[in-house]
């Protein structure tokens, strides 16, 4: 693990110099002032301070920390904007080609195909019967590696293909097998925008009602158990703070926000960003194991949705 510490000058910037660890010669990796988190966060400190800048991979945040400084050099500022303008071209370029790479590569057929019945038992016990494997495609990779903190180790995982409509593919998550609780339980794709899970990829938009709960396997075990005689869907964001652009697609929409308790000032803040169609549903427990135990079912949860509440 990079022990090597942070700069003395993050803490003038109003950065936790404790919780960022060293990407390479020229970057530091650590939480994003604005959206949190633990690495997507990057401060690229390859020019004298405090010609730095700082962006973040999951909310776009910019911080260019050279701005409102006295007596900086004109033709050093010019030159560090071209720099970045170079940096993100090039970033842009690599993103889409692995984006490419990762569409055409049909990765997630490759990993369903790997499902032997030990495997099968376990989404089973997961609350997806075979049936819905099949349909959502869920695999298992013998050895996903993933970090935490600056540490790499490498773990057993399931894949949850994450699909658009018309079934393209956008990213993977990896549900990782025996990571210490500190490292949490799920991965996306590295290199690939974060992307949410919709509950049926076969439409082509939206419906008029959508509901939302935190995570590709919430959403699909919650397709599966509650819906009854009409179809319902639902969408699975990353996290309870990152919703991977879905406030702005769903604005249009009945939207009933379901996302774990404890979330509850997440789910407030998704309400607002959302806007006037937004209804928040409040649980005593996550919603799959709710739906798995029959404590939450289609009959009840229309009554539930008589007592949802929005924000102001």
């Amino acid at each position: 693990m990079n022990t090597t510490p942070a700069p003395s000058q993050f803490t003038e910037l109003g950065l936790q110099t404790d919780k960022f660890t060293q990407s390479d010669k020229k970057s530091w990796r650590g939480p994003c002032p604005a959206c949190g988190g633990t690495r997507r966060y990057v401060v690229f400190t390859d020019h004298e301070f405090p010609l730095w800048f700082g962006t973040c991979d999951q909310c776009g945040r910019r911080d260019k920390f050279w701005q409102g400084r006295a007596h900086l050099d004109p033709a050093k500022i010019q030159g560090l904007k071209e720099q970045i303008e170079r940096e993100q071209a090039q970033i842009a370029r690599e993103r889409q080609a692995k984006l490419d790479e990762f569409s055409v590569s049909e990765i997630w057929q490759n990993l369903h195909n790997r499902l032997n019945p030990s495997h099968r038992q376990w989404w089973q016990g997961q609350g997806v019967p075979d049936d819905w494997q099949e349909y959502y495609q869920l695999g298992y990779k013998e050895a996903h590696r993933a970090e935490h903190g600056g540490e790499y180790q490498v773990f057993q995982a399931y894949s949850i293909p994450k699909f658009d409509f018309g079934r393209k593919l956008v990213n993977i998550d990896y549900r990782l097998i025996g990571a210490p609780s500190e490292w949490g339980k799920y991965r996306p794709q590295q290199g690939i925008p974060q992307a949410a899970f919709i509950s049926n990829p076969d439409l082509t938009d939206y419906p008029e009602e959508v509901y939302i709960v935190e995570g590709s396997k919430k959403a699909m075990v919650c397709n599966i158990y509650l819906t009854a005689n009409d179809p319902l869907f639902f969408i699975g964001v990353p996290s309870c703070n990152s919703w991977a652009g879905i406030a702005a697609k769903v604005k249009e929409r009945r939207c009933w926000i379901m996302l774990d308790p404890g979330a509850e000032v997440w789910a407030s803040k998704l309400a607002r960003e959302i806007g006037k169609n937004a209804r928040i549903i409040r649980l005593p427990d996550k919603p799959d194991d709710l739906a798995m135990s029959g404590a939450l079912y289609a009959g009840n949860l229309e009554y539930l949705k008589k007592t949802a509440r929005g924000v102001l």
